[in-house]
């Protein structure tokens, strides 16, 4: 009996609606239709309501998909923390593509230890200086994307798709498994880790969330996750600096701290006097306390009980969540083995090399993408393909001058 995949369903005479389960791209547009005006990220002055990240999403999944990224290809990322375009991560998770995190500072030596035999298709910078942190790396058949000079190009390739094909994106999404898309993270001991999609802190849904700390530390991955099933808004600061302010402009209900903020909150908190109890057990709310953390503060989210931090928050009368996100297997993608079989014997009906009618080849390229329709390049690094694109060119032009 032939077999139709579920996501295929909707088109059997019978209608059937295919019952699939959540994934960030169909979380995010669940919100966009039902809370379109509400904010949902909040990145430096600027604030970006459900519609419109929704709308970058897949603009940015679609050019995505249109400068040839496909599903289980790895995408290395070498973005600093709180980079100012959080859509992109969820518009490489609609498509498929695997995300890598590289926590900050990490050597050449102890990268080239753990991605030595990863097959990357993609490497994420800011910009092309960023790429010395790969020295000593060779990936075959991976691409450049520059995020700050080439995000308007992707939008813009994306929306020339979308008017070819609107339903691009969603019918993306539907063959990729959510779960087999989790973050992956290179933690700074060179190992490579997937962050548990089945824990996540409570978010609360109405109100703002903060979430200190960088985008490689599980318990950060494991909030901004959450945040497209909550609905609240999110702010995420790489570090305590400035702290005290974005707590007093955007008045968060839920303060998630990873391990070393959450030890440097003390430190940033002003001195108050010692409180005073009302009767044994419950210290008074400390009102410089309860003004500097923005008033509504009621849960603060920890991965490990960090010193002095439960004194400071007892001032505060919140709760304290702990919250350990413990790193799965990476599992991620790999090429399929090179599989020989023995044809001495067998009967040939294929004119070339014998020794390749039983051989998958892993080292193909991707499929070529015209110039004018990508958003990625190959940097000018023998990084990519074994030799830089200066030397490509310079290559191409002395055979065109031979000929």
């Amino acid at each position: 009996m032939p077999l139709v995949p579920q996501a295929r369903a909707s088109a059997l005479p019978s209608g059937l609606a295919p019952e699939l389960p959540p994934s960030p791209w169909r979380l995010l547009r669940g919100l966009a239709e039902s809370r379109p005006h509400d904010v949902a990220y909040v990145v430096g002055q600027d604030a970006r309501t459900w519609a419109e990240v929704a709308r970058t999403v897949e603009r940015a999944a679609a050019g995505l998909v249109r400068s040839g990224l496909r599903a289980d290809q790895v995408v290395v990322s070498l973005l600093p923390s709180a980079h100012p375009r959080p859509e992109l991560e969820t518009a490489l998770r609609a498509i498929g593509a695997v995300v890598v995190h590289l926590a900050p500072g990490l050597t050449g030596e102890a990268l080239s230890e753990a991605l030595a035999d990863v097959d990357v298709r993609l490497v994420l910078t800011p910009d092309e200086a960023e790429l010395d942190r790969l020295a000593g790396l060779t990936f075959r058949s991976a691409e450049m994307f520059a995020v700050d000079a080439g995000w308007d190009r992707l939008l813009a390739l994306g929306e020339e798709r979308l008017r070819m094909d609107p339903d691009a994106v969603s019918r993306a999404d539907r063959g990729v498994e959510p779960d087999g898309t989790s973050a992956r993270v290179l933690a700074a001991d060179a190992s490579v880790g997937r962050v548990p999609h089945h824990v996540r802190p409570d978010l609360p849904a109405t109100e703002a969330t903060v979430v200190v700390g960088d985008h490689g530390d599980p318990l950060v991955r494991a909030t901004l996750d959450a945040h497209l099933t909550s609905g609240g808004t999110l702010v995420h600061l790489p570090t305590p600096d400035g702290l005290a302010g974005v707590l007093a402009a955007v008045r968060p209900a839920c303060l998630v701290l990873a391990h070393g903020p959450a030890a440097q909150l003390p430190g940033l908190a002003p001195s108050v006097p010692a409180a005073r109890r009302l009767r044994p057990g419950r210290p008074r709310t400390n009102d410089v306390l309860r003004s500097w953390s923005g008033g509504r503060l009621a849960t603060v989210v920890v991965d490990r009980p960090a010193p002095g931090l439960r004194d400071l928050l007892g001032g505060l009368e919140v709760s304290v969540e702990l919250l350990p996100v413990e790193l799965l297997p990476a599992d991620l993608p790999v090429p399929p083995p090179v599989v020989l079989g023995d044809v001495a014997d067998l009967p040939r009906r294929s004119r070339r090399d014998p020794s390749r009618d039983f051989l998958l080849d892993n080292d193909r390229a991707p499929a070529p993408v015209a110039p004018d329709e990508s958003a990625f390049v190959l940097p000018s690094l023998p990084l990519f393909g074994g030799e830089s694109f200066l030397d490509k060119l310079l290559i191409a032009q002395a055979t065109q001058a031979g000929a």
